[in-house]
This record gives structure tokens, sequence and C-alpha cells, in this order.
């Protein structure tokens, strides 16, 4: 299903109302039309939390096939005309190794992952996390190129450093939206190393520009923010601060991750701010308990920026799926506004 347009398309609307004319004694107005163009479709944009395609869901994938972490979800993804995700992982060729011998923090997905991606109906990729460069400077490279190849827009590494902090523009029912992917974190060295020209930091110098950019050429701007603190309940005053920031600069919607449990959202300005999506395809066994629970927001765009936002409450597993039990389902939402009220209820010093 193809939902991504990369090539402006005109289209002209017109609406001619039916006109009704007087008898002609006494002599009637010049006739007359009105004419109004309908409302501007509206864009449907899914997104989630944190991709893991490493570890054991590597090896099921190579066992699998590349059905194997999302195809049961497959008609809802591509329901909606744009589908985000947080790809935690390298995409790598390691000779079948999915997670680094003695050190289970450092993972790679398999090359099938990407085909895994494309063909789920993943199609708005922010490579910009911690685990970007588990595998070294090669993987991390390895993965634009697989994702490159796999047809999948993608934003927060560079195969070049001429392209670092570029916007990735995608074009949906004749809106242009700018997608921009930023790290606050590192596994290792950024400052100084050769990282540092391939990975998009959180840095409010070198992404001003990217961000002027996008508001003179794009109609809507989504940011992709890998921050703040693992497992906490609450945005960092840092990462508040720093989005905020990105909002004033232009940015309509804030898609937040990395702390594996979800956090609240914020409306700030004409934006939207959602500080931890939490987990989706990154199973950490329950440790501790809301990493097993994430969410999923569907969010509408229309003519003048978001109309509309829905929370969907998610089972993280290997294979994720949307929660339909009632206490559950009830629980996760519970959370998410007790959260959203805890930051709404903690002023900051912008």
């Amino acid at each position: 299903m193809q939902r991504r347009i990369f090539t402006a398309r005109a289209v002209l609307w017109a609406g001619l109302a039916a006109v009704s004319c007087s008898a002609p004694d006494p002599p009637s107005r010049p006739p007359s039309a009105e004419i109004s163009a309908p409302a501007e479709p509206e864009i449907t944009l899914l997104a989630v939390g944190d991709i893991n395609l490493g570890r054991q869901c590597g090896q099921s994938l190579l066992k699998e096939g590349m059905h194997y972490p999302f195809g049961h979800l497959r008609a809802w993804i591509e329901s909606f005309d744009l589908a985000f995700c947080n790809l935690e992982s390298n995409i790598s060729e390691q000779a079948g190794e999915t997670v680094k011998p003695g050190n289970r923090l450092i993972f790679t997905a398999p090359p099938i992952a990407a085909l895994a991606l494309r063909k789920s109906g993943w199609d708005l990729v922010s490579t910009a996390n911690n685990h970007s460069s588990d595998y070294g400077l090669k993987a991390l490279k390895e993965t634009v190129v697989r994702l490159e190849a796999a047809g999948i827009p993608y934003n927060g590494t560079a195969l070049w450093a001429t392209d670092l902090y570029q916007p990735t523009y995608v074009k949906v029912k004749g809106k242009r939206i700018a997608f921009l992917a930023v790290t606050d974190i590192s596994n290792v060295p950024v400052r100084g190393a050769a990282l540092e020209r391939y990975l998009n930091m959180a840095d409010r110098e070198c992404l001003l520009p990217a961000l002027q950019a996008a508001e003179r050429t794009a109609d809507f701007t989504i940011l992709s923010y890998h921050g703040g603190n693992e497992y906490w309940d609450l945005p960092t005053p840092g990462s508040r601060r720093f989005l905020r920031w990105a909002v004033d600069n232009g940015v309509d919607l804030v898609l937040g991750h990395h702390p594996h449990v979800i956090q609240g959202v914020e409306n700030y300005r004409k934006a939207l701010i959602i500080y931890s999506l939490g987990n989706f395809t990154f199973y950490q066994g329950g440790h501790p308990y809301w990493t097993n629970y994430g969410m999923a927001a569907a969010i509408s765009i229309g003519a003048n920026g978001i109309v509309g936002a829905r929370f969907l409450p998610i089972h993280a597993h290997f294979q994720p799926k949307l929660i339909q039990e009632r206490e559950l389902h009830a629980s996760v939402l519970s959370r998410l506004s007790f959260l959203t009220q805890q930051i709404a209820s903690r002023p900051i010093n912008d």
C-alpha cells in the first residue's frame, strides 16, 4: 500500500452550488454561483516507541522471516497515512549474531529487518538513539544503506557528514512534512569522536538551521527525540526545556522515547509534546513492571496543525499487540492521564 508521495501533484477542487432563477417579470437579479473548496483531507499518523529487532527478536526474524515481528499488525499499521517508530538497533550483517556475546546491551538486527519494517508498513523511522553505533560506525552506515534500499524514509544518522541535521521530507495528501530525529544520549563518546559526524545529537546550535529550513519549506514539522532517564515517570527539566525550545522554533509534534515506559503529554502553544511512547517491540521481561506496556499515538493532522490525538495501550513484546483486556486497557490510560497531570503541575523555568 503506497501512502507517501514524493512528487508534487496539483489538484483543483471546486464546488458549484445549484442556482435557481426567479420569473422574468419582475426582472430577476443576475444569476450567481457560490464556489466553496472542500475541506482539506486530514493526514493520519501512527507513532510508536522503541523497536529493537536484535537480540532474541533478531533470531526469530532469521528463523521465521520478515513477517515475524509485525505481520499480525500490518493491516492496522497500513491503515494510517504515515507510521513512525524509533529503530533502536542497527541493521547489519554479523553472520547471524544479534547480540554481543557477554554484553546483551549491545545488539543489532539482521539485514532482513529492513524488509520487515517496509513490508509491515513503517515509513518514518528514527535512527538517532543511544544504540545507533552499538556495532560501530560501519554498522551505523550499513543501517542507513539498508533503509534506503528498502525505500524507508529515516532521519537521525547519516552516511555522509554533509547529510547530518538535514530534514527528511515526505509528501502526503498534498502536504509537505518535515521529519528530524535527534538523541540526547549515546552509549559511546560523541563529542570529538568520528561518530559526531554521523549522528544527530540534541544540540540547539546544530539543530536550529534545520528547524528554520523546515519552517520555511514544510507544512508540518515532526521531531523525534530520544532522551530523558530510563524508567522515570516524568521527563527531566532539561528535556522539557529543550523540547519547548524546539516548538518555539517551528516543531509541531514531538515524538519522545528512551525511558522504556510511558510518560505524559503536554500541549505547548499549538504543538503536542509526547514525552515517551514507551516500548513497542522491545521486550524487557517486565523489569520494571511498566516496561511491559507502551502506547501508540494516532494523530490527525489538518490544514492548521494537529486536530486530534488518541492513545492506544500496547502490550510490548517481540510481537506487540493492542491491549484488548478492559481493565488493563483502562489502567494504562489512567496512568497516562495521571502522568500528564503531573507534568502540568510542575512548571519549569524556560
